[in-house]
């Protein structure tokens, strides 16, 4: 009986297609989220997750029997008010942040508890000088372990002879935006996850500890996911170009290794007359992450365009793809400041 089996060729192809590109990073602006906060400028940031004394010993209880670390929490959700301070801190559209150290009591682990009042939040904007508060409504961790295996269904052993296990920890926040008079002008829930492999030696003591900083590091990062849905923000993004298909795309290649884009630039453009369609299309495209890394995303989006119809690159489908966001997104944030 005869089986089908795919040339060699086949298999080398992917890892072809990955050793004839190399990237760079381009810086590009994010516009938030939401919309409507165009205005604001002055923000406080609230911690709003504090539990009623008489609530202690059920999280107490609730953290020991579903594994979690106690007081993991209260701990995490400092650290997320804290890292969307530090996020906000680089934001574009806020000129002020301020990061409230009071913790208010929410009593709610999993849900939004009842809005705060439009007196509160009057007095709040005044005593702090703030056209809006941010508060974390409610954080809430929960973990769950599988052991590792092998491929196949034998557990894994580290040196000691201690099963291996896959920690997954997921932090629920749910957050507010609250404007003058009262006004909500977001309400939002978010799920931030971490996974990662533990080979314990005396399980139950060296889990509820490396749970404890897990849920304080994946919430900071709740904290930062957040402030990207509430701000402007510069990210940077990752894009392929050609470094193969003749040896002035080799040597350009080389000169944009060394940050000499210029010199790239003018051998790129030699390439994009070339008689080789491989050779002007791959040149078209590294002209329009070039373009892209000025600025000129007209000029980017025209050589990318050209670059496609010569030969259909992934690359230069990518590229189209995220030229499209990036124009999206400045539409945005013209229109935000209008």
């Amino acid at each position: 009986m005869s089986r089908f089996r795919l040339p060699f060729s086949f298999f080398l192809f992917p890892f072809f297609l990955a050793s004839c590109t190399l990237y760079t990073d381009i810086p590009a602006k994010k516009p938030a989220d939401i919309e409507g906060i165009a205005e604001i400028k002055k923000v406080a940031i609230i911690n709003r997750t504090g539990q009623p004394a008489n609530s202690q010993t059920k999280n107490v209880l609730e953290g020991i029997i579903s594994g979690e670390s106690v007081f993991a929490d209260k701990d995490g959700a400092e650290k997320c008010v804290r890292g969307l301070y530090d996020c906000l801190l680089k934001s574009l559209n806020y000129d002020s942040i301020v990061l409230v150290g009071q913790v208010y009591v929410g009593n709610s682990i999993n849900n939004f508890p009842p809005r705060f009042s439009q007196k509160l939040i009057d007095s709040l904007c005044l005593a702090l000088n703030v056209e809006a508060i941010v508060a974390l409504e409610y954080f809430d961790s929960n973990s769950g372990y599988a052991t590792i295996l092998d491929g196949a269904i034998n557990p894994v052993l580290n040196r000691q002879g201690a099963y291996g296990n896959n920690n997954n920890i997921v932090i629920k926040t749910g957050w507010r935006m609250y404007g003058k008079d009262g006004v909500i002008l977001d309400e939002h829930r978010e799920q931030t996850w971490t996974s990662y492999s533990t080979y314990p030696n005396g399980w139950n003591r060296i889990n509820y500890s490396q749970t404890y900083g897990v849920v304080s590091g994946t919430g900071y990062m709740a904290g930062i996911n957040h402030a990207f849905r509430i701000s402007e923000q510069w990210t940077m993004q990752r894009r392929p170009y050609f470094k193969k298909g003749s040896k002035a795309l080799k040597h350009a290649s080389n000169f944009a290794r060394l940050n000499e884009w210029e010199l790239a630039f003018e051998l790129w453009e030699q390439c994009s007359k070339s008689m080789k369609r491989k050779v002007r299309a791959r040149a078209l495209h590294n002209l329009a992450v070039y373009y892209e890394r000025k600025g000129d995303l007209a000029t980017a989006m025209e050589k990318a365009n050209a670059s496609f119809t010569i030969k259909h690159y992934n690359q230069t489908s990518q590229e189209i793809f995220f030229l499209n966001q990036r124009i999206a997104d400045e539409q945005r944030l013209i229109s935000n400041k209008e």
